[in-house]
């Protein structure tokens, strides 16, 4: 959980970090959510700490991801039931 966190932006801008680590960020489904929380909490901020995306990327990735999830899950407990 923590190098999620790490990776999120939470602690440290997406934008400002290495190309690998960069790269690793994107695919940080948590990442996506603080960038989202940004748009709402400061949706003027410019300079490091802006948001990273857009928040209709924000959004799409995570309705994407939480769909993706949830049929994951649903078919995983059908198994087991």
């Amino acid at each position: 959980i923590m190098p999620m966190f790490f990776l999120s932006g939470a602690m440290y801008p997406v934008k400002l970090l290495p190309e690998a680590l960069r790269f690793a960020a994107k695919l940080n489904p948590l990442t996506y959510g603080v960038d989202a929380l940004k748009h709402v909490i400061s949706p003027l901020a410019h300079g490091p700490m802006s948001p990273d995306f857009s928040i209709v990327t924000d959004l799409a990735v995570i309705i994407a991801l939480s769909v993706i999830f949830v049929f994951a899950g649903a078919k995983a407990f059908e198994r087991r039931g």
